[in-house]
């Protein structure tokens, strides 16, 4: 993971599965909000347009007050 970045509290985005007839249960295909602490020391909850931004594979993360950012794949947060 991000060494600038540290996560917590990982609110997913889920999605029913696509094939015709599946039972399947639902799969993480994002993230909506998520605790985040920065190496800066500030923390707060990030949320799209707030810190936290999907990106095509994982996200985008900018810290408010020092403006750090780190893209952060999807495997590495769980999805």
């Amino acid at each position: 993971m991000s060494d600038q970045f540290k996560f917590s509290s990982i609110n997913y985005k889920t999605a029913r599965s696509r094939e015709i007839g599946s039972n399947a249960p639902p799969q993480q295909v994002g993230v909506n909000s998520a605790h985040v602490k920065c190496a800066c020391g500030h923390e707060w909850d990030a949320r799209a347009g707030a810190g936290l931004d999907g990106v095509l594979g994982g996200v985008l993360v900018t810290c408010p007050v020092c403006h750090a950012s780190a893209s952060v794949s999807g495997r590495q947060l769980g999805i």
